[in-house]
């Protein structure tokens, strides 16, 4: 698969830096491919319209924590709405991801082929089953195009217990195709990849690789989204 390609790309020297926004169009270089492996220097971005909330809503909770962390998380400056899409479940029926406002929210993207994402899935499931964030809520959507068993016969192997897992594989949700024929909202640039959502609906940041959201540094980042 090619990689997805905005019209331009930010790529942060490291992490822990916040990503240049102006007008949804920034410097970046193009990428020919979607790697089998976890983005450790990739980056990505939101074909999302301009938020007209001021930069001041850019919390200095999540931007401290972030900077202190070393995690490979980068923040989104201004923050993004967040886009109005239908997510289809892996057991059958559907979920609008905007119905999710009001609650601090992962959206996380992975596949079956992905080895740093059998690593991350579990912990999400853990990260859930732990009720250490209040309210929070995880999506995981699969990029792959084998089909609801391949994904279901994965579930079960790495034996995801409350996760709840939905399927992408006509690309409507997150590209890979530097095209888009479908306008899909979130580009991808790597796997896996996590955007944050603030409880107040806005896309301010996102992960690369395999991230222990269960470390004290991640759930620090992850508590600073009641604040934004």
């Amino acid at each position: 698969m090619r990689r997805a390609l905005e019209r331009s790309i930010p790529r942060p020297e490291r992490y822990a830096t916040m990503t240049r926004w102006a007008s949804g169009s920034c410097s970046g270089t193009p990428r020919s491919r979607l790697t089998r492996r976890g983005a450790i220097g990739g980056a990505a971005a939101l074909l999302i319209a301009s938020s007209r909330r001021p930069a001041s809503a850019f919390s200095d909770c999540l931007s401290t924590a972030t900077l202190k962390s070393g995690l490979p998380i980068a923040i989104i400056q201004p923050p993004r709405p967040l886009p109005v899409v239908r997510l289809f479940r892996l057991e059958g029926g559907t979920l609008d991801l905007d119905s999710l406002r009001g609650k601090p929210l992962l959206v996380n993207f992975w596949a079956t082929w992905c080895a740093p994402c059998r690593t991350e899935l579990p912990v999400l499931d853990r990260l859930l089953r732990s009720r250490r964030i209040p309210d929070l809520r995880i999506v995981a959507v699969s990029h792959d195009k084998g089909g609801r068993s391949t994904v279901e016969r994965y579930r079960k192997s790495i034996d995801l217990r409350e996760l709840p897992i939905f399927l992408d594989p006509h690309e409507f949700v997150a590209y890979a195709n530097r095209d888009n024929p479908n306008k899909a909202p979130f580009a991808l640039y790597g796997m896996p990849i996590t955007y944050l959502v603030s409880r107040s609906g806005l896309v301010v940041g996102y992960g690369s690789g395999s991230i222990d959201w269960l470390s004290e540094p991640a759930l620090r980042i992850l508590a600073c989204l009641d604040d934004i």
